[in-house]
């Protein structure tokens, strides 16, 4: 009994660590004003920011993690364009349910 509670507090710290994902970008895209350039890119969810890390590169962005009712296949971007300018709104993780909503 001790052994199962003690594997579920286990199991509920590492749900609240950080989880890292990685993605790409292939066209320029904007963050506020953080312009994020193509290339491969980590992210790591701590509370109610993300990390985008790049390199050497490291950008913070205030963000809202969710959770939907079905897994997305593959991890995606949804942007909006206005002005010719593509503006990063969401980031859908594959393999989860996580979907990241980039706050303004």
């Amino acid at each position: 009994m001790i052994r199962k509670s003690m594997l579920a507090l286990c199991a509920l710290a590492l749900s609240a660590v950080g989880a890292t994902y990685h993605f790409s970008i292939t066209s320029p895209t904007w963050v506020g004003t953080t312009e994020l350039m193509p290339g491969d890119y980590s992210l790591e969810v701590q509370g109610d920011k993300v990390m985008l890390k790049s390199g050497k590169n490291l950008t913070e962005l205030p963000a809202k993690v969710e959770t939907e009712g079905t897994k997305y296949n593959f991890t995606s971007l949804h942007t909006t364009n206005t002005d010719g300018k593509t503006t990063l709104q969401e980031i859908w993780v594959g393999g989860t349910k996580t979907k990241i909503v980039v706050m303004k």
